[in-house]
């Protein structure tokens, strides 16, 4: 995986059956993701979930585990789907940035280092997820920034 977790977080996939009255949910199980999943959106056609993992330090006591954005590939769910062992997940982090803290600064990249000796991908901390297109924006709340991820490529 490209991203630290404190602890994983986890998306619950259920069935809907029946209508009204009748209806009732039915597990088909989760899939893991990264640290405190925050957010999540389908692409148009339905067969990618983009995921924002979050990964904030909940309080002192806690590990900051890097944020990180999970795209799950759904296409393999069908009428006769009983569970998640056809989904396969990609995750996508941030440390790729941790060596231009002071370049992300100067464009206006705020990196608060929440918790003491923080790196960027542990302060990156995605919530809101847009699709358009082939196109995820991810907002990175805390650092007056939007991540830009290509689905089809599983890129940032």
């Amino acid at each position: 995986m490209l991203f630290r977790s404190a602890n994983s977080g986890s998306v619950l996939f259920l069935r809907l059956s029946g209508t009204g009255d009748k209806a009732t949910l039915t597990s088909l199980g989760a899939v893991t993701v990264g640290a405190l999943p925050d957010s999540v959106a389908f692409n148009a056609a339905g067969t990618k979930l983009v995921v924002a993992n979050e990964g904030e330090a909940i309080d002192s006591t806690t590990t900051d585990a890097e944020g990180s954005i999970s795209i799950i590939d759904v296409s393999a769910f069908g009428a006769n789907t009983t569970d998640v062992s056809g989904f396969t997940t990609t995750a996508l982090g941030f440390t790729a940035y941790n060596s231009q803290k002071v370049k992300l600064e100067l464009l206006g990249i705020r990196l608060s280092e929440g918790t003491a000796g923080a790196t960027a991908a542990q302060d990156f901390e995605p919530e809101a997820i847009a699709i358009i297109g082939n196109s995820a924006y991810v907002t990175l709340q805390e650092n007056n920034a939007i991540a830009e991820v290509e689905i089809g490529r599983a890129h940032v």
